[in-house]
């Protein structure tokens, strides 16, 4: 009997799960003679906001979002009308109706027809991504070593010791580009709890990455593990993922990951530092700062690596100039000497751990 409903949504909380969880209440109304909201855009994907707009399009007679009306309404109709033109109608009211972020207008840009096909999946329908907790989105030691035994069968010749950045374009984003999902969620629909949280560069040799962890962990096979390259969709557009991504790395999957596994895990190579990688310095800041977790060490650096310079620890940089600033303004809020853990990191054996600051000989069950 809902005859009006008005909304305010504090800054901090919104989001896609507050337009799904708003949508689901609007959409067991019988009729809505009003719906007036007053949401941050900035923290709503396109996607989330159109779905709201969905769940009442059939019922409101007016419908604003910010002060800003939506023309999808009329006269209240059956909920479920047979109307094939009506999502048509709908989406070109919601892109009328709604202000667009820059970034959300190039994301209205044409785009392959293959991510076109992947963004009309059902009517209605939210992507799982959007629905299971990021501390879910785990790959299985097995999966994992399938995942290598793929990429020997497909990459030979020259190309037989690829790295991740190539392991991810060859092989990850065709495998799901269908499902428009991560590699863990394609592998694990439902979503597999982590216990193992994976810190690394993409410039290292995927086989050897693997082989890396195959060798440190006795329960390889059944463990767990969280690698932002199986866990964070790859097929996603660039706005699409920093929507997913959050704000801030204090509200990234990467750090509801870190804080829910019961291990850190650094994976070295001899191919670069990675503590010239901003996120990588980020991660090993956070779970110092945050957790109570060991950090195991593996793998070997490349030859003669410095432990400090103008472009490793808190003066590393990352893909995205944008996000260096944010990076590096987390680190100082974490109150951690995160040089000094970089270059303890760096002069670590292979197979020790970092616990109280100190590097000490790795006491748990891995090998």
């Amino acid at each position: 009997k809902l005859r009006v409903f008005k909304l305010w949504v504090n800054d901090t909380a919104c989001g896609d799960a507050t337009c799904q969880a708003v949508g689901s209440l609007l959409g067991k109304a019988k009729v809505l003679k009003t719906v007036d909201i007053d949401i941050d855009e900035s923290r709503c994907s396109q996607e989330g906001l159109a779905a709201l707009s969905r769940s009442v399009a059939n019922k409101a007679v007016n419908f604003k979002v910010n002060d800003r009306k939506v023309e999808v309404g009329g006269a209240p109709t059956d909920p479920n009308p047979a109307q094939p033109n009506r999502v048509a109608q709908v989406q070109e009211a919601e892109l009328e109706g709604i202000e667009l972020r820059p970034a959300q207008r190039e994301a209205q840009q044409p785009r392959d027809e293959q991510h076109a096909a992947n963004e009309q999946q059902a009517f209605g329908e939210v992507n799982p991504m959007k629905l299971i907790p990021a501390n879910l989105w785990g790959i299985t030691g097995h999966q994992l070593m399938e995942l290598a035994d793929e990429v020997m069968k497909k990459c030979t010749g020259a190309n037989e010791n690829p790295n991740v950045y190539q392991v991810v374009e060859l092989i990850i984003k065709p495998a799901c580009a269908s499902r428009n999902v991560s590699y863990a969620i394609l592998k694990n629909p439902k979503g597999k709890k982590c216990d193992t949280f994976v810190s690394h560069a993409w410039f290292e040799s995927f086989l050897g990455f693997v082989e890396d962890i195959r060798k440190f962990y006795k329960d390889f096979d059944t463990r767990v593990f969280w690698i932002c390259f199986a866990a964070n969709p790859q097929t996603w557009l660039k706005e699409e993922l920093t929507l997913l991504l959050g704000p801030s790395a204090l509200q990234s999957p990467f750090y509801i990951a870190l804080q829910q596994c019961q291990t850190f895990l650094v994976v070295r190579n001899t191919a670069r530092n990675l503590y010239t990688r901003l996120w990588c310095v980020t991660e090993l800041a956070l779970v110092k700062a945050y957790t109570t977790n060991t950090v195991h060490v593996i793998g070997k650096m490349p030859p003669f690596a410095k432990e400090s310079g103008s472009d490793i620890g808190l003066n590393a940089t990352c893909s995205a100039p944008e996000d260096v600033a944010l990076l590096q303004q987390t680190i100082r809020v974490a109150g951690v000497d995160v040089n000094e853990l970089v270059a303890q990191a760096i002069r670590a054996r292979s197979g020790s751990s970092l616990a109280s600051g100190n590097t000490t000989a790795c006491k748990c069950a891995c090998q």
